[in-house]
C-alpha cells in the first residue's frame, strides 16, 4: 500500500512536471538576457528564467538547452557554433559548464570553490578563456585563466 501511495505522487508529480514544460514552451519570451549570437549568424543563445535557450536569429520556436533550479547565464558560442559554455551556480558557487547546441546533459569545466566566470572561448576551440578570484581577496582578486575542455 505504501509503495502504491509513493508511486502515485511520483506519477502525478511527473505529469505536472510535463504539463509545466508544455505550458513553458508556449508563452512568449520577453526579458531575455545575456544574447550571444553564433558565429554563422543564424542562431542566438540566451538566458530567460535561469535556463539557457537556444533559437534562430529570425525568431520562431527557442529551443530549452538546460533546466534545472538553479540559475544558468551567459552562454558563449564556440567558434564553431556545435557548443555553448555557460555559467551556472547548480552547485553552489558560479562554475562553468559546456553544453551541446543540440541539447543533452551540461558538462562542468571548472571545479573552484570561489567559482569562475566565463568569458570567452579560446581561439583554437578547445578551451575557455575564464576569470575566478583567486588568492589575495582584498586586492585585485579576479585572474583570468586558460583551461582546457578536452578532459
Amino acid at each position: 500500500m505504501r509503495f502504491a501511495v509513493i508511486l502515485y505522487c511520483f506519477v502525478c508529480l511527473l505529469c505536472f512536471s510535463l504539463q509545466f514544460q508544455d505550458l513553458q514552451a508556449q508563452q512568449s519570451i520577453k526579458l531575455a538576457s545575456n544574447p550571444n549570437i553564433s558565429p554563422d549568424g543564424s542562431q542566438i543563445a540566451f538566458s530567460w528564467r535561469g535556463d539557457i535557450w537556444i533559437s534562430s536569429i529570425e525568431g520562431g520556436v527557442a529551443k530549452q538547452l538546460t533546466q534545472n533550479l538553479a540559475q544558468d547565464i551567459q552562454p558563449k558560442f564556440s567558434s564553431d557554433g556545435s557548443k555553448i559554455a555557460f555559467v551556472s551556480n547548480r552547485e553552489g558557487v558560479n562554475q562553468v559548464f559546456v553544453i551541446s547546441t543540440t541539447g543533452g546533459y551540461p558538462k562542468q569545466v571548472t571545479f573552484h570553490s570561489e567559482g569562475s566566470i566565463v568569458e570567452g572561448w579560446h581561439p583554437n576551440g578547445q578551451g575557455l578563456i575564464i576569470r575566478g578570484k583567486r588568492d589575495h581577496f582584498w586586492k585585485r582578486a579576479n585572474h583570468f585563466f586558460t583551461i582546457s575542455i578536452s578532459r
